[in-house]
């Protein structure tokens, strides 16, 4: 189904897929046959324009069917059972046309409602299918299939990987809070790893998973038991990272009441990735150092 939920198209796809113009005119172009015709008629027209008619309304049926619009589709299914199975040959030659057909009362009649009932009911149902237009410099962080942090950032913290999808859904979707939420939890994956990796504390003394804040003074507390050199210079490079996203994001975030603005939301969408791929680098240094 063309318009199916939770599916991502651009523009030109849309255009390659969904000729709007062509399913308009086709199904407005059905309703013309028995306009201004008095009700109670019947109505005789050439063959050749009944097989147009024809074509034309197994195409309607097979678009109304793949943009997913049943009750259009059940409208347009009563006006092929008339059009295939209710209107006759008539038996007489037209003098101009040759072979014609012949809706009788019967069938003009129910041609005449299930088409204006088509019309109204495919204008009706389009309204029903909503698009979002997504800002082009957030499109890729719903269309990208490698790992929207990298994947060695992925390889080192895995448990974060649903929260990076769903932080960059919401900034791509124009909701703030909600991304810097999922941020927040994927910070706090990386920082008990790096805690744990630091033999730092991951938990309370109650069992419960210490927050960011409480990973935060692990990890400082850690890195300032380091000697000096440029090892630990990178270690407090990254101390500063959880220190900004604990002081402008952790502390805030979790409290009700607190909103992002787009523009926040992205900077700390900039500052989690920088904070998690300096974390895998220095990880990953730490192990070679040990190997």
């Amino acid at each position: 189904m063309l318009l199916a939920p939770n599916q991502i198209w651009n523009a030109w796809e849309l255009m390659e897929s969904f000729n709007a113009g062509e399913l308009f005119i086709s199904i407005t172009g059905l309703s013309n046959l028995g306009h201004g015709i008095p009700l109670g008629s019947e109505l005789i027209y050439p063959a050749q324009n009944h097989e147009a008619m024809k074509t034309k309304i197994v195409y309607v049926c097979g678009e109304l069917q793949r943009l997913g619009l049943p009750v259009s589709l059940a409208s347009a299914e009563e006006v092929r059972k008339i059009l295939f199975e209710e209107v006759k040959p008539h038996p007489e030659q037209h003098p101009n046309f040759g072979q014609v057909m012949h809706f009788d009362t019967l069938a003009l009649g129910r041609y005449n409602n299930f088409t204006k009932e088509l019309v109204d009911r495919f204008a009706a149902e389009m309204r029903t299918k909503l698009a979002f237009t997504v800002d082009s410099r957030h499109a890729h962080l719903l269309s990208d299939d490698a790992p929207l942090f990298g994947e060695a950032v992925e390889s080192a913290f895995p448990d974060t990987q649903s929260d990076i999808e769903e932080a960059s859904k919401c900034l791509a979707l124009a909701r703030p809070t909600a991304c810097v939420f999922h941020l927040m939890r994927a910070a706090e994956g990386a920082a008990s790893i790096l805690s744990a990796h630091l033999n730092g504390e991951t938990h309370q003394e109650n069992g419960e998973p210490l927050h960011f804040g409480g990973l935060f003074n692990q990890v400082s507390s850690k890195i300032e038991e380091m000697p000096r050199g440029p090892s630990k210079d990178a270690w407090l490079k990254l101390k500063g990272f959880m220190s900004s996203l604990n002081r402008g994001t952790r502390t805030k975030v979790a409290h009700p009441g607190t909103v992002y603005t787009e523009r926040q939301a992205e900077r700390i969408y900039d500052l989690t990735k920088s904070f998690m791929e300096e974390a895998e680098e220095l990880l990953n240094a730490r192990r070679h150092e040990r190997a």
